[in-house]
């Protein structure tokens, strides 16, 4: 059975939200992994053969995608092109992570889908810490 009919059916889901989690992201390179999930009370109620993931707090900045999941790469290269060099942040090497809920039609591929950037401030070279 694929992810998405196991929506709404597993043991200890919570809501209908899914996520698109990117990990690995090299954006000089273009490449990333992603795992598509669920959010679950505790692991031990789901079945064999799902992976598991848990993201630990982090400093977000949370972005809108409101349109095709088609066009959603643009909404990606805008963050890492445009904001993110203007926004005095880097990105910290953790999880994002994208949000499909409500806002989302799954059947159209059509909505609001919020991303979820792991950001830390921006390292200065001209400062030195002293111990």
């Amino acid at each position: 059975m694929g992810f998405l009919p196991r929506i709404g059916i597993d043991p200890g889901a919570i809501g209908t939200t899914t996520y698109g989690v990117v990990c690995g992201n090299d954006p000089k390179e273009q490449t990333f992994e992603y795992m598509s999930g669920i959010e679950v009370a505790d692991f031990e109620s789901l079945p064999e053969g799902l992976g598991r993931m848990r993201i630990n707090p982090q400093r977000y900045a949370v972005f809108t995608h409101n349109g095709p999941v088609s066009k959603l790469r643009l909404t990606w290269a805008a963050i890492w092109n445009e904001w993110l060099p203007a926004s005095g942040y880097e990105a910290a090497n953790v999880p994002d992570f994208e949000v499909y809920d409500h806002r989302f039609n799954r059947s159209t591929g059509i909505g609001i889908i919020e991303i979820w950037f792991p950001i830390m401030p921006e390292y200065d070279q001209n400062i030195t810490k002293f111990v």
